[in-house]
């Protein structure tokens, strides 16, 4: 199984991507990142904590190498401002149809807290509430 991510292309097509994590090798992995564990129910959500980057970039190979064990952790990435963590990559462009959005004007201004541009991301069975 692969963790499939939609690419923009130049005619403004999103097209399957095979993810991988070599991305993240080149960027610093000692960044807190938010974590839920699926199987972790809190309230009608999932608890969320903080683990470096690097800690589950490691777990996820495990867990894949491992084939996915019911035992082990179901861990998944959820509501990460990779934008805000590394605003050099020029990872986020708004879709022509949303350009003029005032909402996306507004966020896009360096000054802000938050700009609402998520990363979600797992292993095979994971999900998000």
């Amino acid at each position: 199984q692969q963790l499939i991510v939609l690419i923009r292309s130049r005619s403004h097509e999103a097209i399957p991507k095979v993810f991988v994590f070599e991305f993240f090798l080149y960027r610093p992995r000692e960044i807190d990142v938010p974590i839920t564990n699926c199987h972790d129910k809190y309230y009608n959500s999932q608890k969320k904590e903080t683990r470096k980057l690097k800690h589950f970039i490691d777990y996820w190979t495990e867990y894949k190498n491992k084939g996915y064990p019911e035992n082990m952790s179901c861990l998944y990435l959820k509501d990460w401002h990779f934008t805000r963590d590394f605003p050099s990559d020029d990872v986020y462009q708004i879709p022509h149809v949303f350009a003029s959005d005032w909402l996306n004007e507004y966020y896009s201004q360096s000054c802000k807290q938050d700009d609402y541009r998520f990363v979600y991301m797992g292993p095979s069975g994971t999900w998000h509430l």
